[in-house]
């Protein structure tokens, strides 16, 4: 690496770390007033005379930070200089800092279709949290006007914010995990189309490798549609993601006034079977409050699938909690959630607690060596 490489790349190090402050700033824009974010820097070689050795240039620092409007598509460009409030103004760009809230649900917006139902989704996870709702879209180059998150702008409101982000990105996977990590995330939404194009992964080879590597909460949602949900059903093994899946039922409910059901299937309708499976219902629902009914329900079924396919016709909707113990492990070496997914007609959710950076960091080792 020569010198003038050397120097682009501390360049763009300093550059990177000024584009992440500005992302805890709203700019609005200078045309349409509407909010815009930093999506990139500007990789255009620009020079400087050099002070301490005359008839020497060298590049320029910083590189300019790119930011869209997510309203109008207008690009603009601001330097170091601009990152002062003062200095902003005189350009006509208004310049405030965004309050983050203690709860943040980042949800990965890609269809249009499923738009409706995942940022509802958010929007009451966030709610019940006092959080808000950063709704992403992940684009390969520059939009002159970002339709789809013009649409999810409409659901901002005092109570829940909804704040647009949109990344440059090729690597749909990486990008998603890598906002999820510089947002800090504590949830992650993504849908899910509820079947995988290649044999050997489970929802698709993205959604494998965010759910694997996300630094925070998942949940993966194969959407048939929340405009009814009354009757909640949550089967359950135990386990984290189990109580994960509890209480994002719960928010639900109180949020649709509904009722949920803790569901355990005995392979063997035994009395002793019966009590483990009240035993496991009850420590899932341990801690958890709420003012909606919370119903137990145990029922003997030879088959995991069936059985809770039976019971979800009674139901509007499913939260699954994906695990390595007991009844789901199947959803990590298996096909259950697929084949509920597939076959279930109403909306299901596949959850899954972050397990910290060494249980991930194992777990995702698991994961190649079974490949």
């Amino acid at each position: 690496m020569n010198e003038e490489e050397k120097a682009l790349a501390h360049i763009r190090e300093r550059s990177e770390r000024l584009a992440d402050k500005l992302r805890d700033f709203q700019f609005i824009c200078p045309l349409c007033r509407g909010e815009a974010k930093p999506v990139g820097l500007r990789e255009q070689r620009l020079y400087e005379m050099r002070m301490d050795l005359p008839g020497e240039v060298e590049p320029l620092s910083p590189l300019r930070v790119v930011f869209q409007c997510y309203r109008c598509g207008f690009v603009f460009e601001f330097d170091e200089d601009f990152f002062e409030p003062e200095r902003a103004g005189e350009l006509g760009a208004g310049l405030t800092r965004v309050s983050r809230r203690e709860y943040r649900v980042l949800v990965s917006l890609a269809h249009r279709s499923s738009l409706e139902s995942l940022l509802t989704l958010a929007k009451v996870l966030a709610k019940a949290k006092g959080g808000e709702v950063l709704a992403l879209h992940v684009v390969p180059k520059f939009l002159s006007k970002d339709s789809l998150l013009e649409e999810a702008a409409a659901y901002d409101s005092e109570e829940v914010p909804v704040r647009p982000v949109t990344r440059l990105g090729r690597d749909i996977g990486r990008t998603i995990i890598k906002a999820a990590a510089e947002r800090r995330a504590d949830l992650l939404v993504l849908g899910w189309r509820g079947y995988a194009r290649s044999r050997g992964v489970l929802l698709g080879r993205v959604l494998d490798r965010v759910v694997e590597e996300t630094p925070c909460d998942v949940a993966v949602v194969r959407d048939r549609g929340l405009s009814h949900v009354e009757r909640i059903l949550v089967p359950t093994a135990g386990g984290p993601n189990a109580v994960l899946a509890a209480e994002i039922a719960i928010a639900l409910a109180e949020e649709y006034r509904g009722k949920v059901t803790a569901l355990y299937i005995c392979r063997s309708g035994t009395e002793a079977g019966v009590e483990q499976a009240k035993r496991v219902i009850d420590r899932t629902l341990a801690g958890l409050e709420s003012d909606r009914p919370l119903e137990p329900r145990v029922i003997a079924a030879p088959d995991v699938v069936q059985g809770v396919l039976a019971e979800a016709e009674e139901h509007d909707l499913v939260v699954l909690g994906a695990s390595r113990e007991g009844l789901f492990q199947q959803l990590l070496v298996g096909n259950v959630p697929e084949t509920i997914a597939r076959r279930c007609p109403k909306t299901v959710i596949v959850v899954k607690r972050h397990a910290g950076p060494i249980k991930s960091w194992l777990h995702r080792l698991w994961a190649r060596e079974r490949r």
